[in-house]
């Protein structure tokens, strides 16, 4: 977790409190989850839904929430800036074309200049003048455009280069008029897939765009100045969503210069290293973590010519030669043996292999492609690269509509006592492709850790930290961490209302819940979450140790199972118990207190057992004996109480100990077996219908593996008469009724039942003989 911080229910209000429901529906409590900024938006009403990105926008109009280094000015907002009338340069951007800016021109042409800082380099299609036409303002008539992608000129000052895309021939007199951007890129000769290869792009780099008059006619005006960009840029915000991005080269930390918005910072590619026999040699790749998951259709990778954007002539680089892209949603994959561990372990898929080696150089790679979800990019250059390198400016990424999924993360909260969770809901509206997921965990205790930083903010060791001078230390955070007795992560909420899912009674609980939609025209939207919880059976718990803690695989054997509740006074104590077992339970005894109770009814379904007692117990402690096959190595033995006065609650029984509830199978070790103890009963099958042998049935159990097996009944040709549907579990047990896949009696005779289970350790195959007359 981040800082020292706990969400306290009833003292900080970080729930409403009311008939035993933790209700998260207000903006304040969402602030204190972990979310990918930028990419889903807390309403005001206090639902979440997801951040809409879009096409052809204009840039103008968020340019005040983007912000950037300057030399001269320090860390500055994009904006208007004007010398004259300054009170009135908000309204170039109201897009109200009935207001309007107008320059004194007492004060003089030179300080009659518009400049537009957008906050960030975009790829900007167009530029709009809208001029007003009425009494006492008219439009301006003689004037150039500029603009300037950001890159700077000077150490020392806040000059830019600037290109001129637009100025007057003649005396304007229109009140609208719109500049198409391009950009030449002579390298056409470039291929890779989904590449534009054009010499003509039609955009261009811009984060400042300057009107500059060459007159102040009488009662010049400007009522609006617009621009059409490509569209949001998705690749800025990355650290704020909480990605990031990896870098084999020696300039790993110039690699955030790729999404930092600016030209100033970029990535660097040095030749010496390019050169090497392969780009893992040199280091020369990235991997790029956008923090959510985008439905993307069009990337662009700016480079460009160091001399053209002003700087040093060291710089000069005459381009790469080529390189290979690939994306991934973030679905894992299994490491193949031998594989490289450059890139992580996601399911990457071939966006392009751009060759670039015939000159001239192409310096901007436009890809569009079909729409595809992607989270992580994975970049390494092909064929190396000449003279000296290049440098990568800035990397677009676009994509219109709304996120394919983001994660959200509470911090702790704090029920103050241990609660038994009973059930999980929300409201949530989900268009069609929509969904919500949920998925909770549990624990009783949490631990401090101290972190320790230099004065630069990297996170040290304490030795390092102590070895440090005073003046080099930097501060320590204190956090807070899940101690040991926390759940994993559970399995998602299906249906609103449903069961808790995670370990319960606890006193802390966290949630993680995503938003995702299979179309970016529509998001979900989730308007409140809402956990159900009451006082636990037996407010301080309940412990229980199984005996004996070894046993023969696949023996029956009984066991004891004891379970000692800590009563205090109030509690509702319980009357049944819930064991979970590895197979069928041939006999089950209850003793309460010591004494045997005879009045209880037990009921084996599936893996567990259900036990109820002909009265609660709030007092006394309870064995349970058992006589059952432990099939698994090791085999846990799970126990939840029950109160059929409170249907809601499972509470669950913790270890005595860390294996109080583990019963150990030296012999699963021992041996080499899959598939064990296969028994087909009758020998002989008479389907006749007279209710005696008119099936066979047949077991076997799994060991070491939980897969599910293949079961066939073959004739002694070979053919398949019917494969038996397979099924999870240990121990199996399947039965035939001598009826093929058709449904006709099989003719009689000899058929064989084969077994078949195949696993990562391995495939077996367990044979038995079967035989039918009639």
């Amino acid at each position: 977790m981040g800082a020292l911080f706990i969400i306290l229910l009833l003292l900080l209000g970080a729930g409403e409190l009311a008939g035993e429901v933790l209700r998260i529906d207000q903006l304040s409590q969402w602030e204190t989850w972990s979310f990918p900024r930028g990419a889903v938006e807390l309403r005001q009403d206090g639902g979440l839904q997801l951040v809409r990105f879009g096409r052809s926008t204009d840039p103008m109009l968020d340019a005040s929430s983007f912000e950037h280094k300057t030399i001269q000015r320090g860390l500055v907002r994009g904006g208007v800036r004007v010398r004259s009338n300054p009170g009135a340069a908000a309204l170039l951007a109201d897009r109200d074309e009935g207001t309007w800016w107008q320059p004194d021109p007492a004060e003089g042409l030179d300080q009659g200049w518009i400049e537009v800082d957008l906050g960030r380099v975009v790829l900007l299609e167009q530029i709009r003048l809208v001029f007003p036409d009425t009494a006492g303002a008219r439009p301006f008539r003689d004037f150039s455009v500029f603009v300037s992608e950001g890159a700077t000129v000077s150490s020392d000052a806040d000059l830019y280069r600037f290109t001129r895309v637009a100025t007057t021939s003649r005396p304007n007199t229109e009140r609208r008029l719109e500049y198409h951007l391009f950009t030449l890129d002579r390298g056409d000769r470039a291929s890779g897939e989904n590449l534009e290869t054009s010499d003509t792009l039609h955009f261009m780099p811009v984060q400042y765009v300057r009107f500059v008059p060459h007159q102040l006619n009488p009662q010049a005006a400007l009522a609006e100045l617009e621009m059409v960009a490509v569209g949001d840029n998705i690749g800025l915000g990355t650290f704020a969503r909480g990605g990031g991005i990896r870098s084999g080269d020696k300039f790993a930390s110039q690699a955030p210069g790729l999404f930092d918005g600016t030209v100033d910072a970029f990535w660097n590619a040095s030749a010496a290293r390019a050169a090497e026999a392969h780009w893992r040699d040199g280091g020369q790749w990235f991997e790029w973590d956008l923090g959510a998951v985008f439905w993307l259709d069009r990337i662009v990778l700016y480079t460009w010519d160091a001399v053209e954007l002003g700087r040093s002539a060291f710089l000069a680089f005459s381009g790469q030669l080529g390189y290979e892209v690939s994306v991934s949603d973030g679905g894992r994959v299994a490491f193949a043996e031998g594989q490289d561990r450059i890139r992580g372990n996601f399911d990457y898929e071939l966006l392009s292999l751009v060759d670039n080696q015939a000159t001239p150089r192409r310096w901007i790679f436009d890809h569009h492609f079909a729409r595809r979800k992607v989270r992580y990019l994975f970049y390494h250059h092909e064929f190396g690269a000449d003279r000296y390198g290049f440098n990568m400016w800035e990397a677009f990424l676009y994509g219109q509509g709304y996120p394919a999924a983001i994660e959200m993360e509470s911090d702790f909260i704090d029920l103050g006592s241990p609660k038994s969770f009973t059930s999980l809901d929300w409201e949530a509206e989900l268009p069609p492709g929509t969904a919500v997921q949920l998925r909770t965990k549990t624990g009783d205790t949490l631990e401090q850790e101290t972190l320790y930083f230099d004065k630069n903010g990297k996170q040290v060791t304490k030795e390092r930290y102590d070895s440090l001078v005073k003046a080099a230390r930097g501060p320590t955070e204190e956090v807070l961490r899940e101690g040991a007795d926390w759940s994993p992560w559970s399995e998602n909420y299906v249906e609103p209302g449903e069961a808790f899912r995670s370990p319960s009674p606890r006193r802390y609980i966290r949630f993680q819940l995503s938003l995702s939609t299979a179309d970016p025209a529509v998001t979900p939207l989730l308007r409140s979450l809402s956990l159900s919880f009451q006082e636990p059976l037996v407010r301080r718990g309940a412990v229980a140790e199984i005996f004996p803690r070894e046993a023969q695989v696949g023996a029956w054997e009984e066991f004891s199972y004891r379970i000692r509740p800590e009563f205090s006074a109030g509690d509702r104590g319980f009357d049944g118990v819930r064991i979970s077992i590895p197979s069928v339970a041939r006999e089950v005894r209850v003793a309460i207190g010591g004494q045997e109770v005879e009045e209880v009814s037990w009921k084996a379904e599936g893996d567990t057992l259900g036990i109820i007692f002909p009265q609660p117990v709030r007092r006394d402690s309870v064995e349970v004996r058992l006589v059952v096959r432990p099939l698994a190595d090791p085999t846990f033995f799970a126990a939840f109480l029950t109160n059929a006065a409170a249907p809601g609650i499972r509470q669950e029984v913790k270890p005595a100990n860390r294996d109080a509830l583990k019963v150990f199978l030296p012999g699963v070790a021992a041996t080499d077996h899959l598939i064990a103890q296969v028994v087909v009963a009758p020998g002989i099958v008479t389907p006749n219908g007279d209710q005696v042998n008119d099936q066979v049935r047949l077991s076997f159990d799994l060991l070491k593996v939980e897969a599910v097996p293949q079961v066939r009944i073959y004739d002694l040709q070979g053919r398949v008469v019917k494969e038996l549907a397979g099924q999870p579990g240990r121990a199996q047990v399947y039965e035939w009724n001598g009826r093929g896949e058709g449904g006709n009696l099989a003719p009689p005779g000899i058929y064989l039942c084969r077994v078949r289970v195949e696993a990562e350790i391995g495939a077996q195959t367990a044979e038995k003989l079967i035989r039918i007359a009639y």
